[in-house]
């Protein structure tokens, strides 16, 4: 019998919720750019091989490439995407939407690391929660009901450049087709007029522009 079994589920509930309190990481795998700290199986350490990609992700989306792009360039320089690097490193972490025996980046991939602010150094953890350990099925719980601890660990990327990565990603930021990077002002100017986003466009509509 587990630790857990033994453990009445209202009370075990209470000590994975005062754990999450104190910002201790219940979640059984670190996050991609972190590993479970070997002295403190409940702190995260800095993961260094990995957050070297997450930096470059950061960055790369900063100097204007999509999310497309940047999932296209790690895997064309071999990197292994956050799943495959898991399993390298020896760990059964398992996935239900993985479809191929090895898995690649995509943009999709890209932008939950672009969006996660697990790297400025928030812990944030209790979005969903299950009636007991023996049900499978998970309630995802509202945002105000999640646990989430500030200046929790160290961080891989600075504020700023996270709020500036934040921002461009609720732009119109669309790649012309045979360039590699998002025009200067793109998702930036808008119609004086009516507020909307001006876009390039190729084709002409009813009204000739």
């Amino acid at each position: 019998m587990t630790l857990q079994a033994q453990i009445p589920p209202g009370k075990f509930a209470a000590c994975l919720n005062l754990k999450r309190q104190n910002g201790e990481c219940v979640a059984p795998f670190a996050a991609y750019g972190y590993r479970k700290d070997p002295e403190d199986h409940n702190r995260l350490a800095v993961d260094e091989p990995a957050a070297e990609v997450v930096r470059d992700d950061f960055k790369w989306k900063i100097e204007g490439m999509s999310q497309q792009g940047i999932a296209d360039r790690l895997n064309s320089m071999g990197v292994p995407s956050p799943l495959e690097y898991k399993k390298n490193n020896g760990s059964n972490f398992r996935t239900a939407f993985q479809k191929n025996h090895k898995t690649k980046w995509t943009p999709v991939s890209v932008g939950r690391i672009l969006k996660n602010d697990l790297y400025i150094g928030v812990l944030t953890q209790g979005k969903s929660s299950s009636p007991n350990y023996k049900v499978r099925e998970r309630t995802f719980k509202p945002a105000e009901e999640w646990v989430r601890v500030e200046q929790n660990h160290e961080a891989i990327i600075n504020e700023a450049d996270f709020r500036l990565v934040a921002s461009l990603l609720k732009k119109d930021t669309r790649i012309a087709s045979g360039e590699g990077a998002v025009s200067l002002f793109s998702g930036m100017l808008a119609c004086g007029d009516c507020g909307e986003t001006l876009i390039r466009k190729s084709v002409p509509g009813q009204d000739g522009v």
